[in-house]
């Protein structure tokens, strides 16, 4: 069973990692290993804390022990790659007990999420840049399903027809367009969809 479980644990996707009571390294996997770019002697009974950004250390120093305490986890901590680069990742952990109730160690796998947070500060950056142009618009800027129910309408509708967005939202769609207006903005999107 032994060389079983060794043979999943050097195999598994994800990577995983063990600590003990102090919060020192115990064991990793090869896929922990390969997200963080060091070898398996070079991290093991290092404190955890060595592998993280400044930031993240203290938060470490105060959560391993309730982790402990607990019995579960879920953290995010911002972590160094051996190459220098930094790296996000997602650690679900538990803890694992003697028979006796006493700890023995923890059973953690991690995730690197670096892409998925790199992906979501770019849409973060995105959508400021478009609320900053659209908030400065002579025009009034909205957006819209296909049944015209408006999503978005920016700020500047309060400055060019007195009422707040939240307003103008609400607005049902005979005051918002004219019946020639609503006839062209159909047609139109009618056209983008064929396309």
């Amino acid at each position: 069973m032994r060389r079983q479980f060794r043979h999943i644990f050097d195999r598994a996707p994800l990577g995983y990692q063990s600590l003990d009571a102090a919060g020192c390294i115990i064991d990793v996997n090869p896929a922990w290993t390969q997200t963080l770019g060091y070898a398996r002697e070079e991290v093991i009974g290092k404190w955890f804390g060595n592998f993280l950004t400044p930031q993240y250390v203290d938060s470490f120093r105060k959560r391993f022990p309730e982790f402990i305490e607990t019995g579960q986890v879920h953290s995010e901590f911002e972590m160094w790659h051996k190459d220098g680069n930094l790296k996000f990742i997602g650690f679900d952990g538990r803890v694992g007990y003697y028979d006796d109730g006493s700890f023995d160690r923890t059973y953690c796998i991690l995730q690197d999420l670096t892409e998925t947070r790199q992906m979501e500060r770019k849409l973060r950056e995105s959508e400021e840049k478009y609320r900053h142009i659209t908030e400065n618009m002579t025009d009034v800027v909205w957006t819209a399903d296909l049944e015209l129910r408006k999503n978005y309408v920016s700020s500047s509708v309060t400055r060019l027809m007195g009422f707040t967005p939240e307003e103008y939202i609400r607005l049902p769609l005979d005051r918002k367009f004219t019946p020639e207006a609503l006839k062209t903005i159909h047609e139109m999107m009618a056209q983008e969809m064929e396309n």
